[in-house]
């Protein structure tokens, strides 16, 4: 079941090359990810962290009304499923798929 109908779920930061975060960051390792929804609607962000909960994030953190941030545990430290496995299972939990492209999840058809 799609949680909203319509409405896409957005990857806007990932790995981060630019220096936009603070020194010690996990978007400089690929271990965390910046997540909204395509329609940027704020009452939907706390079902949005709890997904993300569900999907496998070890770290979930609505830091700013901008975004939900989500981060894994290094696997060096015997925890944390990968960024995008994750990403996957959020994507399924939300009612849709993984398309790869431009940062989407799509809704299911």
């Amino acid at each position: 079941m799609n949680q909203w109908p319509g409405v896409k779920l957005r990857v806007t930061e990932g790995w981060d090359e630019d220096g936009h975060h603070s020194e010690e960051s996990l978007h400089y390792e690929g271990r965390a990810v910046d997540i909204t929804t395509s329609d940027r609607d704020r009452n939907k962000y706390g079902m949005l962290a709890r997904l993300a909960v569900e999907a496998g994030f070890d770290w979930v953190y609505y830091e700013s009304k901008a975004h939900i941030h989500c981060s894994v545990k290094s696997g060096k430290a015997g925890g944390g499923l990968p960024v995008a496995t994750c990403l996957v299972s959020l994507a399924v939990g939300w009612g849709g798929s993984w398309d790869g492209v431009d940062g989407v999840l799509a809704p299911a058809a």
